[in-house]
């Protein structure tokens, strides 16, 4: 991680506010190492390059004056001729998306204009882990995010998608949809229990996984997946699978992968007491 973040001053917050790929290296070009990261003292998400992975250089910025930077996330892609860096954030008050290049002699990423996603979507109220993105294999984009409903006077934190008709510096957005709505469930504790990861797979899939409420129990929490698709019109094949199950310290998945035969992995957290 970067030298700076490495200080015992704390001058950044920590850098797992997203999810994967916070540091990445680029296969292609000069082959660096980079960080994404939120600075407290500055209020910006800023990123710095390494070419030996302990060395690095001064921040750059990609995002001044967030107020309230809740939660981000950073996927890469080859293009083929580039390494292209797909970046979403929320503050306090609205979702971004922004979309950067690393061409084979540079080593800075050039980002496209800030685009706002969607106003309807503008309200969130978030936790650590609460946005993700992924590009599907056949060339669009895929955002998972929370969004806070009050039903009946009580606060839920709800699951939705949304995607996007290309890879772009500005697609447009569309097909905004509810993957989890937890208001019929007793357990609404602690709202930033709720967290998750997208990662591409095949075709029109992408991998979901996820921590959300268990509507049997004020305190079990579930680890649940799903393969939704998107053609860039609607969502489809959305069903929730259960992975873990368990009591409030369980089912925290940490991290998902899908490797080259599109099969997918996960790391989890399952603490079970021994009597």
């Amino acid at each position: 991680m970067p030298s700076e973040v490495q200080n015992a001053g704390g001058k950044y917050n920590n850098i797992g506010k997203g999810q994967n790929r916070l540091v990445f290296r680029n296969p292609r070009g000069n082959k660096r190492f980079y960080a994404v990261y939120d600075e407290i003292d500055f209020a910006k998400l800023a990123y710095e390059w390494s070419s030996n992975g302990t060395t690095w250089t001064n921040a750059q910025v990609i995002i001044e004056d967030t107020s309230v930077l809740n939660a981000f996330d950073v996927k890469i892609q080859d293009d083929g001729s580039q390494l292209v860096v797909y970046i979403i954030w929320h503050d306090s008050s609205l979702t971004s998306y922004r979309r950067g290049t690393i061409s084979d002699a540079s080593d800075t990423i050039s980002f496209s204009a800030t685009q706002t996603i969607d106003a309807a979507i503008s309200d969130i109220l978030a936790g650590p882990q609460c946005i993700a993105i992924a590009r599907t294999a056949n060339g669009r984009l895929v955002v998972a995010f929370t969004e806070d409903i009050t039903v009946k006077g009580k606060q839920y934190r709800q699951t939705k998608l949304i995607g996007s008709n290309g890879d772009g510096a500005a697609p447009t957005w569309s097909g905004e949809t509810i993957w989890d709505d937890p208001s019929g469930s007793a357990n609404n504790d602690d709202k930033n229990q709720v967290w998750f990861g997208l990662e591409s797979m095949s075709g029109d899939r992408v991998l979901l996984y996820t921590r959300i409420p268990d509507a049997t129990s004020t305190t079990v929490y579930k680890a649940t997946t799903a393969a939704p698709t998107w053609n860039g019109t609607s969502f489809a094949n959305t069903t929730q699978g259960n992975v873990l199950t368990n009591n409030a310290n369980h089912g925290k998945i940490l991290s998902g992968l899908v490797d080259a035969d599109n099969r997918a992995h996960l790391i989890a957290f399952d603490f079970r007491e021994q009597r």
